[in-house]
């Protein structure tokens, strides 16, 4: 596998025919808008999961790739009006977090645009996941960023283990906003590549999913201010 050129793999090859699929459903579902409601069942049936495949490749790359990412220090302050703007799209059924401490105090040198990326896919694919409405919070402290998502729901609301392996959870869309449906496996990757990690716990009817991004102290002798 010495010459395997994984990225031509998943920009090319795969999304070639995923692009021919996509075009021949659409055509389908045009000639075919007055067939037996069996038939557009079918195709109902055939263009979710084209797309479901289609997500959960296309974050296996995004996972792949974030290990070769440059790292360039920013203030996690700025997260607070990019997540705003971005949860103004109404394809993103989700609620905007609620910031506990002062942001500027947080330095990351994580992607700028994964950390945005991981955040909303997690919140996304816990709705998603429990058909439940999601609450959630970050929280800056001591050189950290704390993403912590919460639900209420039984024991068996969740699948623990498999929240955290998959890289895409389908449900409500987002299709209006790619860079936004990561599966947990994602804000696990990034992470853990901070020296953070994420844990999954449930109490006395609610679930809690806490996110910790490791950063650097911000203020005057920051790299970034």
């Amino acid at each position: 596998m010495k010459d395997f050129d994984e990225r031509l793999f998943f920009e090319h090859d795969l999304a070639t025919p995923f692009s021919n699929l996509l075009g021949a459903h659409y055509l389908l579902e045009g000639e075919l808008r007055d067939a037996s409601p069996s038939v557009q069942e079918s195709l109902a049936i055939l263009g979710k999961n084209i797309r479901s495949l289609e997500r959960m490749l296309y974050w296996y790359w995004r996972i792949r790739d974030l290990d070769g990412k440059e790292k360039t220090a920013w203030n996690a302050a700025s997260l607070a009006p990019e997540l705003k703007e971005r949860l103004a799209d109404p394809a993103l059924p989700v609620e905007e977090p609620e910031w506990i401490g002062n942001a500027s105090d947080v330095v990351l040198d994580l992607p700028r645009d994964a950390v945005r990326s991981a955040l909303l896919g997690a919140a996304l694919s816990l709705a998603n996941a429990s058909g439940q409405s999601v609450s959630w919070s970050l929280s800056a402290d001591a050189g950290r960023l704390t993403a912590t998502y919460r639900l209420v729901g039984n024991e068996d609301l969740l699948d623990a283990g498999r929240l955290l392996q998959k890289t895409y959870w389908s449900g409500r869309d987002a299709a209006g906003s790619p860079d936004a449906d990561a599966g947990l496996a994602y804000l696990g990757r990034l992470a853990g590549r901070s020296g953070g990690a994420v844990e999954i716990s449930w109490q006395e009817g609610r679930w809690r999913v806490e996110a910790v991004i490791q950063g650097s102290p911000g203020g005057k002798d920051s790299p970034c201010r």
